[in-house]
């Protein structure tokens, strides 16, 4: 085994860990009442819709542009509808 693959190990188990503490310290926190699940599902927003595209097309670079195109739309919009909010003052 060869000094890179030793690194390259380390650093994705080390990456692994990290993220699986976030995720552990992250519920943590919603269960505390620190965060409120709303917020968290928005994060997560962008892997739902990823995973949607993902099972209707099969393919994983047309599944990402598609995400990316209808995220982008979707700010698009409630931009635009945050705009019409302030300006009548619903």
């Amino acid at each position: 085994m060869s000094i890179q693959e030793i690194a390259l190990t380390g650093a994705l188990t080390l990456l692994g860990l990290a993220l699986l503490l976030i995720a552990v310290f992250g519920l943590k926190n919603i269960f505390t009442g620190k965060h409120e699940v709303t917020k968290i599902l928005v994060v997560l927003a962008p892997f739902v819709v990823f995973g949607i595209t993902f099972g209707v097309t099969g393919q994983t670079t047309e599944s990402a542009l598609t995400t990316l195109l209808v995220l982008i739309g979707a700010m698009v919009l409630m931009i635009f509808f945050g705009g019409v909010r302030s300006s009548f003052k619903f």
